[in-house]
């Protein structure tokens, strides 16, 4: 099951959300204020039929939160030497379960579809398994937990994960997420090729959830329409969505939006929907000017030039795309792509993030880098 989705962690609009042709829409539940996002600004977010999952660090502490200052010492470990104010945290104690609980019950409040859990591989770092010899299973009792509890209040709140596909190798933690992003697997966050025997263990932990029916978003912060092309190329060959990104995942990206994409309502063959006798459809207009409009299984799209093209039965090609289905797939017939951009403030050898200094004076948003995800 291939899926589009975008990953939005800083510059969330709620009508910009609303409007993106992504299947799933990862965001952050404050704006850059800080604010939480109101119930009516997340029912905005899921208007245009996406399905809207709420961000989640559950690997550290992040000394922006609520909750930081009420932690125990004991809790909290080294800081992330890549971000400031990120520290690893003891995942495996009551104590953090009850935080993480907490976040659940705000989103389920808030009308979220799910939550996205980041920072998940903490399991493999030395401070966890140095003090939690059983650090591992921990992680994935944690999850299952946490899904149980969820649907507990919401019976259908989705459970997403992002990295730590060495997990897949229990069968009940593959049978508790809904889904997974991950994060470099063709390319490296600074665009070079990873070597080929990384991505290959990569896809063969992946190949896990695949063959499972959970869908699974590869992210990749590539530009260029060669690389962009590349992507979705190899996500197709391999069964998975993917999502070109930009470092700073600020506001949705459309650098990998393909033509006549739109929003397939996960569990639906199409995204159009019906109320009793009327039928509505989806329109996107991205960017460059076309404009996406889905109905059933074709897809009308109207390019910058204005000539209008059917997919569905007959291919698409803009730039170095070709697409030939019918939610606008790239090299096979059901795998789909997106864009977005990602890691508030990320500061690293490869890249340099900003945001107004008004705003960092209080937050440290978001400083999970790819090589964050280990």
């Amino acid at each position: 099951m291939t899926i589009t989705a975008d990953y939005v962690l800083q510059g969330v609009d709620p009508q910009q959300i609303a409007k993106a042709p992504f299947d799933v829409q990862v965001v952050e539940t404050a704006n850059d204020s800080g604010v939480p996002f109101t119930a009516a600004e997340v029912k905005q977010m899921e208007s245009g039929h996406s399905q809207v999952l709420g961000y989640f660090s559950l690997g550290e502490a992040e000394n922006y939160r609520d909750y930081f200052s009420s932690l125990s010492q004991s809790m909290i470990g080294p800081q992330d030497p890549n971000w400031h104010g990120n520290y690893e945290v003891a995942f495996w104690t009551p104590e953090w379960k009850a935080v993480a609980e907490k976040a659940i019950d705000k989103m389920v409040a808030a009308g979220y579809n799910g939550i996205y859990f980041d920072v998940v591989a903490e399991y493999q770092q030395a401070w966890a398994q140095s003090h939690d010899p059983s650090a591992e299973q921990d992680m994935v009792n944690l999850v299952e937990s946490l899904k149980q509890y969820a649907t507990s209040k919401d019976p259908h709140f989705k459970v997403w994960v992002n990295g730590a596909e060495e997990l897949l190798s229990h069968s009940d933690y593959v049978n508790t997420i809904d889904g997974m992003f991950k994060e470099n697997v063709f390319y490296t966050d600074s665009g070079q090729k990873q070597p080929a025997s990384e991505t290959q263990y990569t896809l063969q932990n992946l190949d896990k959830a695949v063959a499972a029916g959970k869908p699974v978003v590869a992210v990749e912060y590539v530009s260029g329409a060669a690389d962009i092309a590349d992507v979705h190329t190899q996500a197709a060959q391999d069964n998975v969505g993917s999502y070109i990104g930009h470092l700073d995942l600020n506001g949705v990206n459309y650098d990998g939006v393909l033509p006549g994409q739109t929003v397939h309502p996960i569990g639906t063959s199409g995204s159009t929907t019906t109320t009793g006798s009327t039928t509505t459809t989806d329109t996107t207009t991205i960017p460059d000017g076309s404009q996406t409009t889905g109905t059933g299984s074709d897809t009308t799209v109207t390019t910058a030039g204005g000539s209008p093209s059917t997919s569905g039965t007959s291919a698409t090609t803009s730039g170095t795309s070709t697409t030939t289905s019918d939610t606008s797939t790239a090299s096979s017939a059901d795998s789909t792509s997106g864009g977005g951009s990602h890691h508030w403030q990320q500061t690293s050898a490869n890249s340099t993030t900003s945001v107004p200094d008004s705003f960092q004076q209080n937050h440290d948003w978001h400083q999970h880098y790819a090589n964050h995800f280990w």
